[in-house]
């Protein structure tokens, strides 16, 4: 097949020519996608780059736009650039900042290991990839997979690495704006920086992630803010609406609120990330232990004390506890002790349950436990740390 594949490939550069059949075009497509099996990655771009100038004049008519919604970007086509660390970034004129930060694809595997959502925010994610996935499959039908997603929800539920996620699936590196260098007291150095950097992600197959988006897409209405903000914002507009020809933006944001309405209209995918579930927390819990054990009636309790705490929250108490056990060169069966210490010293934390841990004799929460949580007396011996004599009689007293 190799020594024939030029032979081959001007046949498909003459049928592709003159308004090919979807029929024709998915013939080809598997062809590309067979010589990409059988590791002739350069073959397989060149076929890729006639499937999508075939398809995009055929399905769109806007071939003087240049779409590139094709497999072959994600691959590293012939159309765009690769960044690799020698990549020079973008900067701030004024002061020399760089305006962005490169984080290359993870290992998928390893991040699932540390990062856990929810079935409904999975499934989203999994139905962007699908739509990059099955690119040209929608461009034969003329319809173009969606570009922008904007995450939103409260501070530590883990949009921006859920952000890494999605970049990650796709095989592609994540090119994260940095607002604060974007930002500039100069008049006009903020919408030139804004203009920056989507001029530079637009060189290469990235894709772009605005973390704290608020930061530059405020409410343009709003009469606390000066001219400025209104010129930044329209700028903002302006390069989204271009970006949706060129690749991939993700927003994240912990104050929809301030967004401007014309920035939402901006976003196909706008997903909600919230706290995790009971399930979701006690899987965070169990990954970030490791390499510690912890007994099941343990991860109870203290699933139950970190009720409506964000992935961040939940990271940094379980750190705590590791701390505290090894410092004091305790055994797990006094977990109680360094949950409580972590308590003392995050007073910003607390509900009826916590108020109870901090303030109250151990009997006390004890009883609690047992009548409210249904806990029995070995699981209270476990978290507590004591023999089952002494919580019957804390549940006589």
């Amino acid at each position: 097949m190799s020594a024939h594949i030029n032979l081959v490939a001007n046949i498909c550069r003459f049928a592709l020519k003159d308004n090919p059949s979807a029929e024709l075009i998915k013939a080809t497509i598997k062809l590309r996608d067979a010589l990409e099996k059988d590791g002739l990655e350069v073959e397989s771009r060149a076929l890729s780059a006639l499937i999508n100038k075939a398809t995009s004049s055929k399905t769109t008519k806007i071939e003087s736009k240049k779409i590139t919604w094709s497999k072959s970007n994600f691959g590293g086509g012939d159309s765009k650039g690769i960044l690799t660390l020698s990549t020079s970034l973008p900067v701030d004129k004024e002061t020399g900042t760089p305006l962005v930060e490169v984080i290359f694809p993870l290992d998928v595997a390893e991040f699932e290991k540390k990062h856990v959502f929810d079935s409904d925010v999975k499934t989203a994610i999994d139905g962007i990839v699908n739509e990059w996935r099955y690119t040209d499959k929608l461009l034969i039908n003329g319809i173009t997979p969606s570009y922008s997603c904007l995450f939103f929800g409260l501070p530590g539920t883990g949009k921006t690495e859920l952000a890494k996620y999605l970049a990650s699936k796709l095989s592609l590196p994540l090119v994260s704006a940095r607002l604060d260098s974007m930002l500039s007291s100069y008049l006009g150095t903020s919408s030139r920086n804004i203009a920056a950097v989507f001029d530079f992600v637009d060189k290469y197959n990235c894709v772009l992630l605005l973390d704290e988006f608020d930061a530059i897409a405020k409410y343009r209405d709003d009469d606390k803010e000066v001219g400025e903000i209104k010129r930044v914002v329209n700028t903002l507009l302006q390069c989204l609406d271009r970006r949706k020809e060129r690749g991939v933006v993700i927003a994240t944001t912990n104050h929809e609120g301030l967004l401007d309405p014309a920035v939402w209209r901006r976003f196909q995918n706008k997903v909600r990330i919230k706290v995790p579930s009971y399930d979701i927390r006690s899987t965070i819990i169990e990954n970030y232990f490791l390499p510690m054990h912890i007994d099941n009636s343990q991860l109870k309790f203290l699933n139950l004390m970190l009720e409506g705490f964000s992935p961040s929250e939940i990271k940094n108490c379980i750190e705590f506890i590791k701390r505290f056990t090894i410092i004091n060169d305790i055994d797990s069966s006094d977990l109680y002790k360094s949950i409580k210490s972590y308590f003392f010293v995050n007073a910003n934390f607390h509900n009826e349950i916590i108020d109870v841990l901090i303030n109250k004799e151990e009997k006390e929460l004890a009883k609690i436990l047992k009548s409210d949580y249904s806990y029995g007396i070995q699981e209270l011996a476990e978290v507590f740390g004591k023999n089952k004599s002494t919580i019957s009689r804390w549940m006589k007293a």
